[in-house]
């Protein structure tokens, strides 16, 4: 059954919105202002799902995808829009999660910061593995499937990450009994540094420690430090060193950080930079302050803030993450941060115990937030400020609403795109106490 519909806006995936029997209908690959030929592909009682068939008004936002596997990766959502039309989608994103989820419609939201380079930027990149009689495959998953998608080149990640998973493809090739064993392989590397690290993921058995492959992708590739393996779905594993050590370093904010491999850090390092610095301007500079740091990671905000505090307190869950980021401290000769190992949502005990009460909080949740006690504990504090680092505008509205019933005003949001061609944008929020 095909239909014809003009695009008017966007859903939050980047999906062109049309209408259907009256009710809004999701094409993604279409453009707003399009009118386009569209094939139903579902429908519920709110709305409808089509796959776009023919475009036959374009918009002169429309552009041609640079990746000719664009459509079948998943790994991007937008490429079929000018950098400027996924800006202002973005921009038009986040005020809308304010004003439909937080009810938040006089809050100031900044022009997004886009890169001035929207390519290679990709840091961290996690590829799915499969074997078979015909062979080793490493790729994406097309969406809403287990389909896999061969990587061959992406201009989204660095210009060694595709020669790297060759080369491992190729050892697996010839290591059939390992590579079964393998279902993911994670690549990360160090913007400021060149650093490579290559993570395995197992389904059961461990790799040897001594796999004489890691050596060779060692050998094959100079700037690779670290090779690791761990069982998948074990959050809390500590992982197998193969090769080299742990950890790979990275430059970023006028700091060094080292970063194990089984701890988070941002995927775009150099937009990472830009976030700092909206973080350090939001936070204001009055020396005296305490900052708390919370899901702190390996240190990057706390430390980036050290400078302008009188004494700054991180709290992580990950072991790995709380000593990289006690060690970051040491390397780049801070001594007025503590960090210690503890779940956010202990952070009101923790900081009853320790008698201090911060005057600014920053905190950089998972995607899924924070939770209201988690927000409860630290409006009871009472800091000055509260800027809060969000991945997901709707989970980013949703807490701050809460944060206004409990006696904060959100004074500005400034987005910042982290994450070109996809459909995902970072905020950073500043809250103060009324």
């Amino acid at each position: 059954m095909t239909e014809v519909t003009r695009i008017h806006g966007y859903s939050h995936a980047g999906e062109g919105v049309g209408r259907f029997e009256d009710k809004p209908v999701f094409i993604p690959f279409a453009a707003r202002g399009e009118v386009v030929r569209f094939e139903l592909t579902g429908r519920k009682k709110n709305l409808a799902r089509g796959r776009l068939l023919e475009v036959l008004e374009p918009s002169p936002r429309r552009v041609t995808p640079f990746c000719p596997d664009f459509t079948e990766c998943g790994g991007c959502h937008l490429q079929h829009l000018d950098y400027q039309e996924q800006l202002n989608f973005k921009e038009e994103r986040v005020r809308e999660a304010l004003r439909r989820i937080g009810r938040l419609n006089h809050v100031s939201v900044r022009p997004i910061l886009g890169m001035a380079y929207p390519w290679h930027y990709r840091h961290t990149a996690r590829f799915h593995i499969r074997t078979s009689p015909a062979g080793v495959e490493i790729g994406y998953y097309r969406p809403q499937s287990h389909l896999l998608v061969p990587v061959k080149s992406c201009a989204l990640l660095p210009q060694d990450f595709p020669p790297l998973l060759q080369y491992i493809k190729a050892l697996l090739e010839k290591e059939k009994e390992v590579a079964r064993e393998i279902s993911e392989v994670v690549l990360r590397r160090g913007l400021g540094t060149g650093e490579l690290m290559v993570y395995f993921r197992t389904n059961g058995r461990a790799l040897p420690p001594g796999w004489p492959a890691a050596k060779k992708l060692a050998e094959a590739f100079p700037r690779l430090v670290s090779v690791l393996a761990a069982r998948a779905g074990l959050k809390k594993a500590k992982p197998t060193v193969l090769y080299g050590r742990n950890y790979y370093y990275e430059h970023l904010a006028g700091l060094k950080f080292r970063v194990p491999g089984e701890a988070f850090f941002q995927v775009n390092p150099s937009q990472a930079g830009v976030l700092v610095e909206v973080a350090r301007r939001l936070a204001g500079s009055e020396p005296k302050y305490r900052f708390l740091d919370l899901y702190c990671g390996v240190g990057l905000f706390g430390l980036a803030l050290a400078g302008s505090a009188s004494w700054v307190f991180g709290l992580e869950e990950s072991r790995a993450a709380v000593e990289a980021a006690r060690i970051n401290a040491v390397l780049n000769g801070i001594n007025n941060a503590d960090f210690e190992v503890g779940r956010a949502e202990e952070v009101g005990l923790i900081l009853e115990a320790s008698k201090i009460r911060p005057d600014i909080v920053v905190l950089d949740p998972p995607r899924s937030g924070a939770s209201p006690e988690v927000l409860a504990a630290l409006a009871a504090c009472r800091p000055a400020k509260m800027v809060y680092i969000s991945c997901d505008p709707a989970t980013l509205a949703r807490d701050l609403a809460l944060l206004a019933g409990q006696g904060y005003q959100v004074v500005e949001i400034q987005p910042v795109d982290m994450f070109p061609h996809t459909y995902h944008i970072e905020c950073a929020a500043l809250a103060e106490r009324l």
